[in-house]
């Protein structure tokens, strides 16, 4: 019951968030944009640099 109680008072209450907590965000934000990107970016310069190969030797470009 203790813990219910606990929930109804978190849900009720309205204050905002506090600036430490906006930051923790946006540095959580962050690490998730820049992982993304990393994994992207990787898998994406792969998948280039394999076309312009195919590309140099002329072979035929396999069809999806």
């Amino acid at each position: 019951m203790k813990s219910f109680n606990l929930l109804k008072k978190f849900l009720k209450d309205e204050q905002g968030l506090e600036p430490v907590e906006y930051a923790l965000m946006l540095v959580l934000l962050a690490l998730v944009a820049v992982g993304g990107a990393l994994t992207l970016g990787t898998s994406i310069s792969e998948k280039f640099t394999e076309v312009g190969e195919t590309v140099d030797s002329g072979a035929p470009v396999p069809e999806l």
